[in-house]
């Protein structure tokens, strides 16, 4: 499904996801399986992302970034709100900057494959960045700074010596959209196929089941929480069979009641046994 390159020598590789939400993480898992045979793997990130790919991976060495204290509420899209979130984002990138100094010093990193973060990046090393959203969706009523926004989020690209879009190049057939697809791509752009962790578990025996709605929840907080609590809301009103999974892989807590049950997180065999025994 995939496409990635093969790099001719022995290296050390520091694979580092963003933690908004677990698909940054999750998306990583081939990547790291496919690179794991030939190189050597250093696993970098925050929790919960870094706890999904240690669960993936337990025999892999991992270093625990600090805390990235961002917000994503409903006032996110005010003036006052989008200067404090580009200032935390700009002060977290020259933070990543330093730690990622002393990584590669620690674990003589020869390359460093960064998911959606921008300060993940050395002098030193092969740099690549990992992203879909070589242009950002803005709210129609500041349209008008979409050209604008798309030439700063270009301008971090160029800094990185590749860009690999984890989607199909056809203007088509894709997952991103405009994401990827509206603009001219930067030189050191390449579309690498789509990234699915669930190559291998594709033939799964299915089970009868009650739950009608599987709700598959990701994405930074608290709009996480702020939808899972409207769903609970609703299944139970509506008293609608349901299970929810809840994107927290470092809880063990699994909530059930008659129709609605929640599971904090799942293996990739579990997870296709879910799709496969919910009918919507």
């Amino acid at each position: 499904m995939h496409n990635l390159p093969e790099f001719k020598n022995r290296s050390t590789i520091l694979i580092v996801p963003l933690n908004w939400g677990l698909g940054h993480a999750t998306r990583l898992i081939p990547i790291v399986k496919h690179f794991e045979k030939k190189h050597k793997i250093i696993l970098a990130g925050n929790k919960p992302s870094i706890s999904v790919l240690m669960n993936h991976f337990p025999y892999l060495e991992n270093v625990l970034l600090p805390e990235q204290n961002f917000t994503f509420d409903k006032h996110f899209f005010s003036p006052l709100h989008l200067f404090n979130f580009f200032s935390l984002l700009n002060k977290t990138i020259k933070s990543d900057k330093k730690i990622i100094n002393t990584i590669v010093e620690k674990y003589n990193i020869d390359i460093i494959i960064s998911d959606n973060r921008y300060g993940i990046i050395h002098n030193n090393t092969r740099n690549i960045l990992i992203t879909h959203q070589l242009m950002l969706k803005i709210p129609h009523h500041l349209s008008i700074f979409e050209k604008q926004v798309h030439k700063i989020v270009i301008k971090k690209i160029q800094k990185f010596d590749e860009c690999w879009i984890p989607d199909l190049q056809d203007k088509y057939h894709n997952l991103s959209g405009d994401l990827s697809h509206k603009y001219p791509l930067p030189e050191n752009a390449r579309f690498i196929g789509i990234l699915s962790r669930f190559c291998n578990y594709l033939q799964v025996n299915t089970e009868n089941t009650l739950k009608k709605v599987l709700l598959i929840l990701s994405g930074p907080e608290p709009q996480r929480t702020i939808f899972e609590n409207n769903m609970t809301d609703f299944f139970i009103e509506k008293k609608i069979p349901a299970t929810i999974l809840q994107a927290k892989p470092d809880s063990k807590k699994q909530i059930t009641n008659q129709t609605l049950t929640k599971l904090p997180h799942c293996n990739d065999k579990e997870f296709i046994n879910l799709l496969n025994t919910h009918s919507i």
